[in-house]
């Protein structure tokens, strides 16, 4: 259901959704009944129509403004 593509790490991303991320996971950290898994970010994907709010680096940022720091680095 829905349309669907991939991302860097070929991870299905669905389509629309306001922002999608592709991580590598780094670790995973057992708590109790639960696993934490710990991702960096390789690759991000924007739906253009909407206004994605992200919170990096201790400060809230729009998508596109990540998107851009991301492609310079």
């Amino acid at each position: 259901m829905g349309e669907w593509s991939t991302l860097s790490t070929g991870a299905p991303v669905l389509k629309g959704c306001p922002v999608s991320f592709d991580c590598r996971l780094v670790t995973r950290v057992a708590a109790g009944t639960h696993t934490i898994y710990i991702g960096e970010i390789v690759d991000l994907a924007l739906d253009p129509a909407a206004s994605a709010l992200l919170y990096c680096d201790g400060v809230f940022v729009h998508g596109d403004a990540l998107k851009k720091a991301a492609e310079a680095a």
